[in-house]
């Protein structure tokens, strides 16, 4: 009788290896808007700057994500007029930002969004009164631009639609000293007096048009920024939900927090 042990036990083998090499890692993910086993805390706060005897006041408002007692993330809103703004009757310029005060947390940017094109136009000629004039318009745009230079600036911070995931794929930085939220599109435009080497007097100017943000937060649409915590190897996401209205009002509804480590 032929003993066939051996070649049971081999096949058997064979077909766990397989089975082991076909396994894909599984990527964890947590939706937002998710209110499944989670610490949710309600904030209702708002941050609108303005002006205060003239001066440009910046608002401010700091959140406890983790119900310990201590801030971890400050919202900014600023009102301040531009000098030379090209629009002299709306010369109102608004910027909304969030920084992280605690280590231990993470906001994702969108990915990208540092990267600014700066591009200068062949300048145009015509007369102020008597006065021969040069302007020169220069573009930054977040989007490419034919023979620009590439700059940096602050990321824009990633915001996501109700019941999006949350995964370890997004733009995680916890080093990041502000990113901003909203800020819009602006103009400015300002001439010098310029004396020429041979005498008579002309004017050069600058029209600037500064679109560095277009992937910042529309309004009047409630977003979900998504955050993480990291305790060594472990790891809890967690999303705050916001809105901004009136140019630079931005309210702070909620947030969330995983109860158990990834």
């Amino acid at each position: 009788m032929k003993n066939y042990l051996p070649i049971i036990v081999l096949l058997v083998l064979i077909s766990c290896k397989k089975d082991a090499e076909i396994v894909e890692p599984v990527i964890l993910s947590f939706n937002v808007g998710n209110l499944s086993d989670i610490t949710l805390t309600n904030h209702d706060s708002i941050a609108q700057g303005y002006y205060l005897n003239q001066f440009p006041f910046t608002d401010y408002v700091s959140i406890d994500l983790d119900a310990d007692g201590i801030n971890d993330l400050q919202f900014s809103s600023v009102e301040y007029f531009l000098d030379h703004a090209f629009d002299f009757n709306n010369p109102e310029h608004y910027s909304i930002k969030v920084e992280l005060l605690n280590e231990a947390f993470s906001l994702a940017e969108i990915e990208g969004s540092e990267q600014i094109y700066e591009h200068y136009s062949e300048p145009t000629f015509d007369f102020d009164g008597v006065w021969p004039r040069k302007t020169t318009i220069v573009n930054y745009a977040c989007n490419e631009l034919p023979n620009a230079s590439l700059m940096t600036t602050h990321s824009t911070v990633n915001y996501l639609d109700f019941n999006s995931p949350i995964t370890q794929q997004l733009s995680w930085d916890n080093h990041i000293s502000e990113l901003i939220i909203r800020e819009p599109k602006f103009e400015t435009l300002s001439y010098e007096g310029n004396q020429g080497p041979m005498g008579g007097d002309s004017l050069i100017g600058f029209h600037n048009i500064v679109d560095r943000h277009c992937q910042s937060m529309p309004l009047n649409t409630q977003y979900y920024i998504p955050f993480k915590k990291t305790i060594g190897s472990q790891y809890k996401y967690g999303w705050i939900k916001i809105d901004i209205t009136d140019n630079n009002k931005i309210r702070i509804f909620e947030s969330a927090i995983q109860n158990d480590f990834n």
